[in-house]
């Protein structure tokens, strides 16, 4: 009988030395139904292993938990994952794994969140996961489809992410309504050195609300529109480009050809505003630049 590990991740994750990491976490089948789920999230900066934020729990929806339901909040959800099937599997193995990891410093070369799920995901019986410098580049090399969690987070009325690269492994950036009720962006391409958006929009998650984006700024040219449970590459939008010059989102369902373009407040005063907003999308694990040198120091 064979069964089931998952590797989960989050895009961007730490900007480290400048560049988004990526983030990873665990999951193994013990059961017929159920599954251990698991990270280190360095969700506050610490990196002791008992401050370093490590968490595992055990459940029967771990998609839905993982995309909605982890325990130090939305900046921590998981947005992809990618399942293996294993043949001779060994659960208690993993869960002893899972104990070590617990008990383990953080650190970012040697025992970072990437060697924590090789950890645990080798002991139950995971052979042959490739060898990479981090979590964004171990993820991507791991021959399985990757799929994206599509659950919303429960409290939000509006749950809209962009990510800067089609894998879902550039910065994420969550689009929180406005007092006004929505998010918008007359003109999302800019940046100095080419006509694009400042961040690059290379992915659209919409789990819960409506999202209309544009070919053209002030919402204009070709148009496509996705609601809740979708997502699309810009590269499959089938515009010459794959550039989206303007976007609007809302909670409630609208007509994305008859915007007020006039009366609606955008997201960004000027383009000193949209770049300082651009530089602080980094995700958990966090980890100061005084930490990054000293974690390299050290490695």
């Amino acid at each position: 009988m064979s069964s089931k590990a998952i590797v989960f991740g989050r895009p961007g994750g730490a900007l480290i030395f400048g560049s988004p990491y990526g983030h990873v976490g665990w999951g193994f089948q013990t059961d017929e139904a159920d599954f251990s789920i698991g990270g280190v999230e360095v969700a506050h900066g610490q990196t002791r292993h008992d401050l370093m934020d490590f968490w595992t729990r055990i459940t029967n929806q771990p998609f839905h938990f993982m995309s909605a339901l982890v325990p130090f909040g939305i900046g921590t959800r998981y947005d992809v994952y990618k399942e293996l099937t294993v043949d001779k599997f060994d659960a208690d193995a993993a869960t002893a794994a899972v104990m070590n990891v617990s008990k383990t410093d953080y650190a970012l070369f040697g025992h970072n969140c990437m060697d924590d799920v090789k950890e645990v995901l080798t002991a139950y019986g995971v052979s042959a996961l490739p060898n990479k410098l981090g979590p964004a580049e171990f993820f991507a090399a791991i021959n399985a489809p990757s799929q994206v969690l599509l659950d919303p987070w429960p409290t939000l009325a509006m749950d809209i992410s962009m990510y800067a690269a089609y894998d879902l492994f550039g910065a994420r950036d969550d689009l929180s309504p406005e007092p006004e009720g929505y998010v918008a962006d007359p003109a999302c391409d800019q940046r100095d050195e080419m006509d694009a958006p400042i961040f690059p929009i290379s992915t659209l998650v919409v789990r819960r609300g409506h999202l209309a984006v544009y070919g053209d700024e002030n919402y204009g040219g070709d148009c496509r529109k996705l609601n809740s449970g979708t997502f699309i590459n810009t590269k499959n939008l089938g515009w010459a480009d794959c550039t989206v010059r303007s976007f609007y989102a809302s909670p409630s369902d609208f007509d994305p050809a008859h915007l007020p373009a006039d009366k609606i407040q955008a997201r960004f005063g000027d383009a000193n505003e949209r770049a300082i907003y651009a530089k602080q999308l980094a995700l958990p694990p966090y980890l100061s630049p005084q930490q990054q040198r000293a974690l390299k120091d050290g490695a």
